[in-house]
């Protein structure tokens, strides 16, 4: 079997892939969805920023650089659905993908993010954060073809659904 993590729903529903776990921004045809976790976004801001502690609305970060997700990621589609609701659209200044990477970017000064509540329990650079009053939400999700996968596909299934 094949365990896949990515953005994608593509091979799932190709059937090349037995098993996969991702964030999708929609569900594509053809795969079956057990969503894993389900997390408020948070807002990553340097940790001597005024906003850093508090709860605000989105509307705090307009007009501030943002340190966003790769493009064709359910977390940047996220981001920006979220901002768009909000009447702005974020100013991208980095995009990224790894989690540490966005902690020293905005430790640095460099913008600001909003990323999964998680992302912020993990040891790395030290940010402020802050909490939305309306979040947006990341939902990760264990993927496989509707058609059935491999013995040792439903197998690996069964054991991630139990987590």
């Amino acid at each position: 079997a094949i365990a896949a993590i990515g953005h994608e729903g593509v091979l799932a529903q190709a059937g090349t892939v037995d098993v996969a776990v991702l964030a999708l921004a929609t569900v594509p045809p053809g795969v079956e969805v057990t969503p894993l976790a389900d997390e408020p976004l948070r807002a990553v801001l340097p940790a001597d920023d005024e906003l850093a502690g508090r709860t605000i609305a989105l509307d705090a970060l307009r007009g501030r650089p943002f340190i966003l997700a790769e493009p064709g990621t359910a977390l940047r589609d996220t981001v920006l659905g979220a901002t768009q609701r909000a009447g702005y659209s974020p100013l991208p200044l980095f995009e990224v993908g790894d989690p540490s990477t966005v902690r020293f970017l905005v430790r640095e000064g460099l913008g600001v993010g909003l990323v999964p509540a998680s992302w912020l329990e993990r040891p790395g650079p030290v940010v402020g954060a802050a909490d939305l009053t309306d979040p947006p939400r990341h939902r990760v999700s264990l993927l496989t073809p509707a058609a059935g996968a491999s013995p040792a596909g439903r197998l690996l299934h069964e054991r991630l659904a139990q987590l």
